[in-house]
């Protein structure tokens, strides 16, 4: 502190005499005394300049400077934590990613399944339409058969009795119809 004050000092006595001469034409002397105020002015300027000033303007710049490292402590930390949340949401999108290709695969096996049992039942519904049908035309062809026998045999029936008509007397016909009529319905349920 003595070392700066009297380097200030040192400093206003050379400066002193070159005010002098930037004094205009008139030509002045300089009294020791004036000079001496001078120096005691400016010790004094100096003094409370490094009192005051200095230590206040030294602690502005501390403060400023602790609220700059601090806000930039702050600033670090929240780049951080963006940072770990940006790094967490990557981790649970890739999370998603890697789920919606798994429901995707999931999904896909799932309709080849489902296709295949479809086919499996659309084939099984074919050949039960098939035997069906099979089993149908069987019986419209027996149904048929049993009709054209019934048919004939009353045509047979009605051929035999007019027959028999010309040809019997009235008790041998009725033996002999009934004999016919007897077999043809045993071979019309058989």
């Amino acid at each position: 502190m003595k070392a700066r004050l009297a380097t200030a000092a040192a400093i206003a006595l050379f400066l002193h005499p070159a005010l002098g001469y930037c004094s205009p034409a008139e030509e002045q002397q300089g009294s020791w005394l004036s000079l001496l105020f001078y120096a005691i002015n400016f010790g004094v300027f100096v003094f409370i300049l490094s009192r005051y000033a200095i230590p206040a303007a030294r602690d502005f710049f501390n403060s400023r400077a602790d609220e700059i490292r601090e806000t930039l402590r702050t600033k670090q930390a929240n780049l951080e934590k963006a940072q770990k949340l940006a790094d967490e949401w990557a981790a649970r999108i890739a999370q998603l990613e890697s789920e919606k290709a798994q429901l995707a695969k999931e999904m896909k096996d799932e309709t080849a399944r489902e296709v295949a049992r479809t086919l499996e039942l659309a084939r099984k519904r074919a050949e039960w339409i098939r035997h069906d049908a099979e089993l149908t035309v069987q019986a419209i062809w027996e149904a048929g058969k049993n009709q054209i026998r019934a048919n004939l045999a009353h045509r047979a029936a009605s051929i035999a009795r007019d027959m028999i008509a010309r040809n019997f007397d009235r008790g041998d016909q009725q033996r002999l119809l009934d004999e016919f009529v007897g077999r043809l319905q045993a071979e019309t349920h058989s």
